[in-house]
C-alpha cells in the first residue's frame, strides 16, 4: 500500500505545480474575471491580430494567409513578422466555439503556459526518470521568473517542443538511431513554424550540443553511419524532407530579407545578453527585487535583460561542478554533466555582449541569423540546458547520498516561492477598453465604407496622438484600427509589423494624404484606389 501511496503522491506533484503556475502566472495576470490581459496595447494586441488572421484564412474569410490584408497594397504582409502558425489552431478552435477574439487569445496563452510545462516535464523525465525533480523544472520553464521580462511579447510563449527537440537529439548523438534524428528534424521545424526566433535559437543551440558532445565524448560514429549507403540515403532523406517543409515558411521569409535587406551587427549589440543580465530581473520578481536595480538604465535596452533565472538553476550549476571532483561519481555520470555544461557556456558565449564585443559576430554569418533584432530572447532556448544542469545534477547527487533524498520533496514549495511574481508590478491593459476601442473604429469604417475603393486608410483628426506619448499612441491607434478592419474584412493601408517598406513609417507616423502620396507613389498603388476615411 505504501507504494502506491508513494506514486499517488508523486503524480500529485506535477499536477499541482502545473495548476499552481496556471493560476499565478496566467490566470492572476487577467484577473479572475478575465479583465486584463498581459503586455501593453502594441505587440500583444498584434499578436492576436496575427491569430485572428490565421483564423480567417482557415474559415475561408481570407484568401491568403500571407497576404494579410493590411499594409496595401504591400505582399506577404506576414512574413514581416512573427507568424504563430504551429499554435495558430489551438486558437482557432476557442473561436470556432464563439469565443470572442480577445478572450480566445487568453485562452491561447493559457494553453502556451500549460504546454511548457507539460512537454518539459515529460521530456526531462525521460532524461532523468524523476518525477519531482522533471516537475520542478519544468514549472520554471513554464513559469519561471526569467519569463518576465517576455510577458510582453507573447510570440515567444509557444516553445513546448523545444526540450523534446534538445532530447531527440542527444539520443540520436548517443544511441544513433535514425528515428531520434527524424524526431529531432521535424521538431526543429514545428518549432519554426511556432515562431521564428526561437526555431533559429533552437538550431544554434542544437549546433553547440552536437560540438560538445563531440569534444566531451570524442564519439566520430555518427560520422562511420555515413560509410553506409544506407544510412547515408535516410539521413538525407530525412534533411531533404525537413527542409521541403521548411521551404514553405522560409521562402516567403527570403522574399522580405529582399525588401528589407540584413540588420546591421551593431544595431543589435544592445539586445545580446551582457554577463550582467543573467544576474538581472524585473521587480515584479518578488524575491529577488535586490536584483531589480542594479542595471536600471545603465545601458541600452536595459529592460530586454531580465535574464535570472532564479536561485534554483544556478544552485544546480553549483551543484554540478561539485558533483566532478567526487570520486563516487562514475565516470560517465560524470561526462554527461560535463558535455552539458559546455553546451550550456557555448550557448552562452557566442552570444554575449561584453564592453561591445561579441563572438555573436561569427553567428550573424550564419544564414537567417541576420534577420532577427531581439537577441536577448535567447534565453527562452537556453534556459533548456540550465534545467538539464539542475535535473541531473540533483538526480545523481541523491543517488551518490540517499539520505539527501528528503531534499526533494520541499523541492516544489521552493521552486513556487523562489519563482514567485508579483502580477501588480506588471504592465496589463483592460480587455474592455481595448475592445472599445477597436470598435469606436470599426464603426467609423463600417459607415463610411464605400466597396468601390480597393482598400481604404484611416486618417483620424480627432483622436490625432499628441505629445508625450505620440509613437506609444500611435502603435495603439494603428493596432486598434488593423483589428477593426479584419473585423470587417476591409483591405486597409494603416499596419503594424515587425518590419516596414521603404516609405511606409511617415504614413504611419503621421497618417496624412501628403504621407498616403508618398506610399502610394513607392508602392506602385493608384492612390484614386484608395478611400480616405477620417473620424468626422
Amino acid at each position: 500500500m505504501l507504494p502506491q501511496i508513494k506514486r499517488i503522491f508523486k503524480i500529485l506533484i506535477p499536477v499541482s505545480l502545473l495548476l499552481i503556475g496556471v493560476f499565478t502566472v496566467p490566470v492572476k495576470i487577467f484577473d479572475i474575471d478575465f479583465s486584463k490581459i498581459m503586455g501593453d496595447m502594441g505587440d500583444a494586441r498584434f499578436n492576436n491580430y496575427v491569430l485572428e488572421h490565421g483564423y480567417q484564412y482557415l474559415i475561408g474569410n481570407v484568401k491568403s494567409f500571407w497576404n494579410a490584408p493590411m499594409l496595401y497594397p504591400a505582399k506577404n504582409v506576414i512574413a514581416f513578422s512573427d507568424n504563430l502558425l504551429g499554435t495558430m489552431p489551438i486558437y482557432s478552435l476557442f473561436r470556432y466555439l464563439g469565443i470572442d477574439r480577445e478572450t480566445s487569445f487568453q485562452y491561447w496563452i493559457i494553453c502556451m503556459f500549460s504546454l511548457n510545462f507539460t512537454f518539459c516535464f515529460w521530456a526531462f523525465y525521460k532524461w532523468s526518470s524523476d518525477i519531482i525533480i522533471s516537475a520542478v523544472a519544468a514549472y520554471i520553464f513554464a513559469f519561471g521568473i526569467y519569463n518576465i521580462g517576455h510577458f510582453e511579447h507573447v510570440q515567444v510563449f509557444p516553445k513546448f517542443i523545444a526540450p523534446f527537440v534538445v532530447f531527440w537529439f542527444w539520443k540520436y548523438l548517443n544511441e544513433k538511431k535514425i528515428k531520434n534524428l527524424f524526431f529531432s528534424c521535424i521538431g526543429l521545424v514545428f518549432q519554426f513554424y511556432c515562431g521564428m526566433y526561437l526555431g533559429f535559437f533552437l538550431l544554434y543551440s542544437l549546433l553547440f550540443l552536437f560540438i560538445s558532445y563531440l569534444i566531451v565524448y570524442k564519439d566520430w560514429g555518427i560520422f562511420y553511419q555515413l560509410k553506409e549507403l544506407k544510412t547515408t540515403l535516410l539521413i538525407a532523406s530525412i534533411f531533404l524532407f525537413s527542409l521541403i517543409l521548411l521551404s514553405f515558411l522560409i521562402l516567403p521569409y527570403l522574399e522580405i530579407t529582399n525588401i528589407t535587406g540584413k540588420r546591421d551587427l551593431g544595431v543589435i549589440m544592445s539586445t545580446i545578453p551582457r554577463p550582467v543580465s543573467y544576474f538581472f530581473t524585473h521587480i515584479a520578481a518578488s524575491k529577488w527585487q535586490i536584483l531589480s536595480q542594479h542595471s536600471q538604465f545603465a545601458f541600452e535596452e536595459w529592460w530586454s535583460h531580465f535574464h535570472f533565472t532564479g536561485f534554483l538553476p544556478w544552485f544546480g550549476i553549483i551543484i554540478s561542478f561539485l558533483l566532478l571532483f567526487l570520486k563516487k561519481l562514475k565516470q560517465i555520470d560524470k561526462k554527461l554533466i560535463t558535455f552539458l555544461l559546455i553546451t550550456l557556456i557555448l550557448n552562452i558565449v557566442f552570444c554575449l555582449n561584453i564592453g561591445g564585443f561579441s563572438l555573436y559576430k561569427f553567428t550573424y554569418l550564419l544564414p537567417g541569423f541576420s534577420s532577427m533584432r531581439a537577441l536577448d530572447r535567447i534565453l527562452n532556448i537556453q534556459i533548456i540546458f540550465f534545467l538539464l544542469i539542475f535535473v541531473i545534477a540533483f538526480v545523481q547527487l541523491i543517488r551518490i547520498k540517499p539520505n539527501l533524498k528528503w531534499f526533494t520533496i520541499i523541492l516544489p514549495v521552493v521552486v513556487v516561492i523562489d519563482n514567485e511574481i508579483n502580477t501588480n508590478e506588471l504592465k496589463r491593459f483592460s480587455k474592455a477598453e481595448a475592445q472599445k476601442d477597436v470598435l469606436y473604429i470599426q464603426e467609423i469604417l463600417q459607415k463610411k465604407y464605400d466597396p468601390k475603393y480597393k482598400a481604404i486608410a484611416y486618417m483620424p483628426i480627432t483622436t490625432k496622438p499628441q505629445e508625450p506619448d505620440i509613437h506609444k499612441k500611435t502603435i495603439e491607434l494603428q493596432i486598434s484600427t488593423i483589428l477593426a478592419a479584419q473585423a470587417l474584412n476591409i483591405p486597409i493601408v494603416n499596419a503594424y509589423t515587425g518590419h516596414y517598406p521603404e516609405n511606409y513609417m511617415n504614413f504611419f507616423d503621421h497618417m496624412n494624404e501628403e504621407a498616403l502620396y508618398l506610399w502610394c507613389h513607392t508602392s506602385g498603388c493608384k492612390i484614386d484606389d484608395i478611400q480616405k476615411i477620417n473620424d468626422l
